[in-house]
């Protein structure tokens, strides 16, 4: 994995999507090609203007590269 991800798992994590989707979880694995699964995923649309508009998810969500963002939540 990349350097600065390597050694970031169970880390909160925010992914924006290209599409302008976010994803918050925690970073459960990620490959050289910066292929990502998180896991505890929280999804918010682009659209979304209250805080209800998100679906959460306890399984592990696989996020290939269709993301244009990538940060390390420093508290959760």
């Amino acid at each position: 994995a990349p350097r600065f991800v390597n050694g970031r798992s169970r880390h909160p994590m925010l992914v924006e999507l290209k599409n302008g989707e976010t994803l918050n979880g925690h970073l459960a694995n990620c490959d050289n090609w910066m292929n990502l699964i998180l896991k505890e995923v929280v999804q918010t649309s682009p659209e979304a203007t209250v805080s209800f508009d998100y679906q959460r998810s306890t399984s592990e969500e696989t996020i290939s590269n269709t993301y244009g963002f990538l940060r390390r939540l420093s508290k959760w």
